[in-house]
């Protein structure tokens, strides 16, 4: 389960097979979005007004056969959001220093 949450509370999701969900903030489902393929991965917020979805999908597990079958398995597929995300904000993260014993 994979869920960017965005202001009030509310959050996307992907599922299987080849979607992703939009919950509000009480979690009540209230947008779906098809991808044409089943597995997807990961959706994120981009673009200068963050409402720009972004949506990986895998191949994973895919034998010869399937991988023809389904050629845009493991893209990057977009939508538009009705709501922009909150802007990102980047955390330092400093790792502490361990002395010799």
């Amino acid at each position: 389960m994979i869920i960017r949450r965005r202001r009030r509370g509310s959050g996307w999701r992907c599922t299987e097979p080849g979607e992703v969900r939009r919950y509000d903030g009480v979690g009540h489902l209230d947008r779906v979005v098809a991808v044409p393929r089943p597995q997807t991965t990961s959706v994120q917020l981009s673009g200068a007004d963050r409402r720009d979805l972004l949506i990986t999908t895998a191949r994973e597990g895919y034998d010869a056969a399937r991988s023809t079958r389904e050629p845009l398995a493991g893209r990057l597929f977009t939508a538009r959001a009705e709501h922009p995300g909150l802007p990102y904000q980047f955390v330092e993260c400093r790792g502490r220093e361990v002395e010799p014993s």
